[in-house]
């Protein structure tokens, strides 16, 4: 995946890193046209203001990144400790930042799909993107980012096979989890047989011809899979074992069964607290801690259970009833695909910053959390609201609570999760009481428009502290592309040494 970027790599050498600032700078003077053709007609004065704000601070940018300027360096390292900059893993990187925009491309196209509305769509890449680990894994040489890409692209076409019917879009879906198996077997393995059971349960009601078709499309996965099928023949000699296998006493498919699905003795209730919650490790964060719209998720089940219970009209669309049980779905596919790792998921030191083997969870939690909003009546001027304020918030309030962190706890990673740990639950369960109080019509839902930014900005400072502070823990040694933010990076280490 990353062999073309190495090829770009190799053409400029040192000096790649100029290609790196022209497409930026393309990118963001693109964006900054489009916004303003699109929009700059309905903006107010105030409004206008920030996006001229905005051209200001690009040029600015510009200035800046030519004057600190200088080549890329790939030498390798000279002492056994030194890690070196390769060129190879470079690429890995680059890659994973491809992956990144496609992903939110996607994400936004899913989100816009769901709830048929541009708005909506936007709303839920902006709290994906501020509410996940997904910037940090898209920054460093690790497989996650290509899952989560691959398993977007594996949500985004079921979820236009449910809406269009058209079962093109379900062998694409089915296609897309062949290429999740690529990148992580077990989660692809569990992937292909619980989507082929949830398809054939979407398909049950409209009769066996429904069914059947449904099951020979299923054979997709297979032809997705061949990129996983050709890599196990050519390193292991038989297209079903992997390479790991190899390793182990146990060889062949049953060993993957055995490691990743057979499960001994689980505490469920302390294993699920560990992951949602408060991971052993002090250096990890629990999903509901970097994710609140995590959270919003499991009130939306609660609510959605006492109406039920108190058989209680609920009104929700037929289509949208099915998505809620695609997300649902798709959630507890992801957990049980680690199933048997359940109990060292909360506990590993080797697992973190967050838990990252279900880091595909905080898409289909965040599909949920937004039904959770949409039941309050959550409309697009809340989330404008909400929006508008998230912004002014990550303007203000997140550089200086960065600041005040490195100030306070310069060397100290895990005192300072810790500190936004307990800040981050405490306004999320202020916006979950909001939430409830609005949901049972005591309040209007531009109070939750208010509460619900406060701890998404936590988690955005949470994504800075474990990004930028500590970036070599998970950078594998690598500094930053744009020449402005690698000075403002060395810069903080001489306010703020460890």
């Amino acid at each position: 995946m990353s062999y073309p970027v190495y090829m770009l790599f190799n053409l400029w050498g040192d000096s790649f890193r100029t290609f790196i600032i022209a497409l930026w700078m393309i990118l963001l003077l693109l964006l900054l046209f489009l916004l303003g053709h699109r929009y700059i007609r309905d903006l107010n004065y105030q409004d206008r203001f920030l996006a001229y704000g905005g051209v200001l601070a690009l040029s600015a940018a510009i200035f800046f990144n030519i004057c600190f300027y200088e080549p890329f360096s790939f030498s390798r390292g000279i002492q056994a400790y030194d890690i070196g900059v390769y060129p190879e893993v470079a690429a890995i990187v680059f890659a994973n930042h491809i992956a990144f925009a496609v992903c939110c491309l996607v994400t936004y196209l899913i989100f816009r799909e769901v709830f048929a509305s541009e708005w909506w769509g936007i709303f839920g890449l902006a709290t994906l993107v501020a509410g996940s680990s997904y910037l940090f894994w898209s920054g460093n040489a690790k497989d996650h980012m290509l899952t989560i890409l691959f398993f977007t692209i594996v949500v985004y076409f079921f979820i236009l096979f449910l809406k269009q019917g058209s079962y093109l879009h379900l062998i694409s879906s089915f296609i897309a989890v062949g290429w999740v198996a690529w990148v992580r077997p077990e989660l692809g393995l569990t992937l292909a047989i619980g989507l082929v059971l949830l398809a054939l349960f979407f398909a049950y009601r409209r009769g066996f011809r429904a069914a059947l078709t449904t099951l020979v499309c299923s054979v997709a996965i297979l032809f997705g899979a061949l990129t996983l099928l050709l890599n196990n023949y050519g390193l292991t000699g038989h297209p079903l074992t992997l390479p790991w296998m190899t390793v182990e006493v146990d060889q062949g498919l049953s060993a993957m069964v055995n490691t990743h699905y057979t499960v001994q003795k689980i505490e469920i209730a302390a294993n699920l607290y560990h992951i949602f919650v408060n991971p052993v490790f002090e250096n990890a964060s629990g999903i509901f801690q970097i994710s609140p719209l995590s959270f919003f998720a499991v009130l939306l089940a609660v609510t959605l259970g006492y109406l039920l219970i108190t058989r209680t009209a609920v009104h929700l669309e037929p289509l949208d009833r099915r998505y809620i049980i695609t997300f649902a779905a798709i959630s507890a596919i992801v957990i049980f695909a680690y199933l048997r790792s359940l109990p060292g998921l909360g506990i590993s030191p080797g697992i973190n910053p967050d838990i990252r083997y279900l880091s595909p969870l905080y898409l289909p939690l965040t599909g949920l959390g937004l039904y959770a909003l949409k039941l309050i009546d959550f409309t697009e001027r809340d989330i404008i609201t909400s929006l508008k304020t998230l912004g002014a918030l990550a303007v203000t309030v997140l550089p200086l609570a960065y600041v005040i962190q490195q100030y306070l706890w310069p060397s100290s990673l895990a005192t300072q999760l810790t500190f936004l740990m307990w800040l981050s639950y405490s306004f999320l369960a202020v916006a979950a009481i909001t939430y409830l109080l609005a949901l049972s019509k005591r309040l209007k839902t531009e109070y939750v428009a208010y509460a619900l930014p406060i701890p998404l900005l936590f988690s955005l400072v949470w994504e800075s502290v474990v990004d930028f502070r500590f970036a070599t823990v998970g950078w594998e040694g690598y500094h930053f592309w744009i020449p402005l933010v690698q000075y403002v990076w060395y810069m903080q280490y001489h306010i703020f040494p460890f």
